[in-house]
């Protein structure tokens, strides 16, 4: 008898807020990961990222072209760090993700 090897289904973090939802994928990830607005904000984004010990790793200002953006953090030291994005409206966001 074979045992099949199943892989774990890796789903994005979604977060909603009065409308408006935000998913950040895939986690855990490399460095480069994205985040993705259900109803596109084309104003300017807060995002701050930042590690488990509450260091900044990132802080932007974007403003989101299409519904998305990617995030470029191959640098960063793998560990579990934390995501705030702050949009138009003052609604915060929060994901953390891994990096492996």
């Amino acid at each position: 008898m074979r045992v099949s090897e199943q892989r774990p289904t890796i789903k994005p973090t979604t977060t909603d807020w009065q409308g408006q939802i935000y998913s950040l994928y895939p986690n855990p990830n490399d460095g480069n990961l994205t985040l993705v607005q259900l109803i596109q904000d084309t104003s300017v984004i807060s995002i701050d990222i930042s590690d488990v010990l509450g260091r900044s790793v990132l802080k932007e200002q974007v403003v989101f072209r299409e519904k998305s953006h990617d995030l470029h953090l191959e640098n960063i030291t793998a560990g579990l760090y934390v995501v705030s994005t702050i949009d138009s409206k003052g609604r915060t966001f929060i994901f953390k993700f891994v990096k492996q």
